[in-house]
């Protein structure tokens, strides 16, 4: 049972209502909104069908996921439909409360103001099983923290306006030392030689490393993890990597390879053996690339690659930066291309990973000799989300601060942002300044969609936050493929859905 002030912060955390402590609260002291800012958190929009419809899951710097009423028109639409105060924030919601200590940011003049603090604004992973009918069979979302601690909750969300709370991950306890702070997006699985799905995650963000280059200093963050979905067992931790984000490749609807990335180098994880086994002792991890070479300090990759399958080559295409730290004007970072030709199961024989001097870069015409390619990105700017490729382009995004000018300034800087467009493979890509400045998001393809052409409705394929003509970070765009064929999308699982 809770004391009567983690109640009534509850309360005020939840539903925005007025604590009756204390009796002389000024009315400024009620909470302002039912909701906090959205930083880093992405949203996991879910089309149930029937009479629900649409219901979108997301973190938030209030200290808690939601879940709202996604629908456009129809009773409730745009409403919450329920949040979670997990327990670790309870320590931070009086802070929201009371606003005070103030936010340091960097316009503030007040000495006692502290940063912000951090709460639950980690990326959602989603399993949905559908029967029949198009319904729920069972849905479970998995919920990191982020920089707010080193938790994942999972909820059963089998009914989305009935949620159940099912467990959580804690990085200090036994089974998940190494478990960092929560920042990836979980990815759901299917694999050989196991009956159900599995949950894959990095070891997260390694505090002690925010602010350092090297490798060697992580105590927590390198690990990756693969957990029993249902029961968050732990079936088996690599510890070859440090800090970074996974993706994957997928053949048919079972993950065989898992790919990742962490503050200098890039690894793969593959689920079977060139014998044929699946269990969990024959999975085995080896880098492909050590790209921390050639700066100081090292390369941060904290965005997860892009996977491209092709008959002679694995393509892993990322970006870095330490998009935390926006205003640094003096930066080394690249985007690159990752060319892995180690195709079969198992590790390769010779076990050296390619390394900085190997890697060449872009150029006019596609390359794909050696171990990969870079394109250089202007001093300052930094890549500040994943890449997206189809048809035949990789889409990314960067942050480059404005120049500071002498004298005070009264507005905040934002820094430019671009989208960019590269081609595969190893092309030079072209770039155009988005409108607003800030972190843009990730790229959002789609393989078809209705769109507007004279006297008719198509189907075509679009993409969300490529560059355009109208520097719009949240404008549709049109795809125009140079092939006949409509692009394959690959899933995780068909049972997954978006």
């Amino acid at each position: 049972m809770c004391g009567c002030h983690v109640c009534t912060l509850s309360l005020w955390a939840l539903l925005g209502q007025r604590p009756f402590w204390p009796t002389t609260a000024p009315a400024t002291t009620a909470q302002p909104s039912t909701q906090g800012d959205v930083l880093h958190a992405r949203p996991a929009v879910v089309n149930y069908g029937g009479s629900v419809g649409i219901v979108v899951f997301y973190g938030a710097v209030d200290g808690m996921p939601h879940a709202i009423n996604g629908n456009q028109t129809g009773s409730g639409a745009g409403g919450g439909l329920w949040s979670f105060v997990p327990e670790k924030v309870f320590g931070k919601l009086n802070r929201l409360r009371t606003n005070s200590p103030l936010i340091r940011l960097p316009t503030t003049t007040y000495l006692t103001a502290t940063p912000r603090s951090d709460f639950i604004d980690g990326l959602i992973g989603m399993y949905l099983k559908t029967n029949a009918s198009n319904g729920s069979d069972r849905g479970i979302i998995y919920v990191g923290m982020r920089r707010g601690g080193r938790q994942f909750y999972a909820f059963d969300v089998t009914s989305p306006t009935a949620p159940r709370f099912l467990r959580k991950k804690i990085g200090c306890a036994a089974d998940a030392p190494l478990l960092g702070q929560a920042g990836s997006e979980p990815k759901i699985a299917c694999i050989r030689g196991n009956s159900t799905p599995v949950v894959i995650i990095d070891g997260g963000y390694a505090a002690t490393a925010k602010d350092v280059g090297s490798r060697d200093v992580t105590t927590t963050g390198n690990a990756v993890y693969v957990l029993e979905a249902f029961t968050a067992t732990v079936l088996k931790r690599f510890t070859a990597l440090s800090s970074g984000s996974i993706s994957g490749s997928i053949g048919a609807d079972v993950a065989e390879r898992v790919y990742a990335v962490d503050l200098g180098a890039g690894g793969s994880i593959d689920f079977e053996t060139r014998g044929g086994g699946y269990g969990a002792s024959d999975w085995n991890i080896h880098e492909v690339a050590d790209l921390s070479g050639g700066t100081t300090p090292g390369r941060k990759c904290s965005f997860p690659p892009d996977v491209i399958v092709t008959r002679d080559f694995t393509a892993m295409t990322f970006g870095s930066g330490d998009h935390e730290k926006p205003p640094l004007s003096t930066t080394d970072v690249h985007f690159s291309q990752i060319l892995d030709r180690h195709l079969a199961a198992s590790v390769p024989a010779n076990g050296s990973p390619s390394l900085w001097t190997d890697f060449h870069p872009v150029g006019a015409a596609s390359d794909v000799s050696g171990s990969g390619c870079h394109m250089s990105l202007a001093q300052g700017e930094k890549g500040v989300n994943g890449s997206t490729s189809i048809v035949s382009l990789s889409y990314f995004g960067t942050n480059r601060p404005w120049p500071t000018s002498a004298g005070n300034v009264c507005s905040a800087n934002l820094g430019f942002i671009k989208s960019y467009a590269m081609p595969l493979f190893c092309v030079a890509g072209d770039g155009s300044v988005l409108s607003g400045g800030g972190l843009c998001h990730r790229a959002w393809c789609r393989g078809w969609s209705r769109w507007p052409v004279p006297r008719r409705t198509k189907q075509v394929p679009f993409v969300i936050g490529a560059r355009n003509p109208s520097g719009s970070a949240i404008q549709a765009s049109r795809l125009r493929p140079s092939v006949n064929a409509p692009p394959l999308r690959r899933s995780w699982h068909q049972e997954v859905k978006r």
